[in-house]
């Protein structure tokens, strides 16, 4: 693969590392299988599930620093459904270091499990699902002829996302269920 080893880390792992991401990068731009079969799926696969541990590592323990942005969530949601105010949307920018912990707090896809086994963090959280670009929405519903019953769904990048409470109607949850449920549970990390 070299002709040269001058101007390459010294440490080998990284070399790997280097390799390996941008081996799994040509698809992205057109270029898979460039360099032919360097890589094995197995060494892909147990590659991320390392990574994705660490990763799940670092934003399942400051998911409560996200309270504050679930609770402005919550009152803003509110504050439309109760008419106080006139949007139709309300944006939030923010990095995939907040992300991240949000949807591990918001339970999205049963990130808020942590299972013992480490083997089977890849079942309840995917980094790559929180990486940079990445999105939470929630979309509200109101029925015109029963306007107290608000049901909500949530999206995490446009795809159809579980949360952590029982619903009847799935991809769909009654507002006043989801609220009482992160109020309760946010309410639980205060005491």
């Amino acid at each position: 693969m070299f002709t040269s080893t001058d101007g390459l880390p010294e440490k080998p792992e990284k070399i790997a590392s280097n390799l390996l991401h941008l081996y799994t990068s040509l698809p992205n731009i057109a270029h898979e299988g460039m360099m032919g079969n360097i890589v094995t799926d197995d060494e892909i696969i147990s590659t991320w599930e390392r990574s994705n541990l660490g990763s799940y590592a670092w934003v399942f323990g400051p998911q409560y620093e996200t309270i504050p942005i679930l609770q402005d969530i919550i009152a803003k949601a509110d504050a439309v459904i109760n008419g106080n105010v006139d949007r139709v949307a309300d944006l939030r920018f923010g990095h995939d270091t907040y992300i991240g912990p949000l949807t591990v707090l918001m339970g999205i896809n049963g990130a808020d499990r942590d299972p013992e086994d480490p083997f089977e963090v890849k079942n309840c959280y995917q980094n790559f699902e929180t990486c940079k670009a990445c999105n939470i929405q929630l979309i509200f519903y109101r029925n015109p002829k029963s306007p107290s019953d608000i049901l909500v769904k949530c999206l995490l990048n446009g795809i159809e996302s579980t949360l952590p409470m029982a619903t009847e109607t799935f991809p769909y949850y009654k507002w006043s269920v989801v609220k009482s449920y992160y109020n309760e549970k946010m309410d639980k990390v205060g005491e």
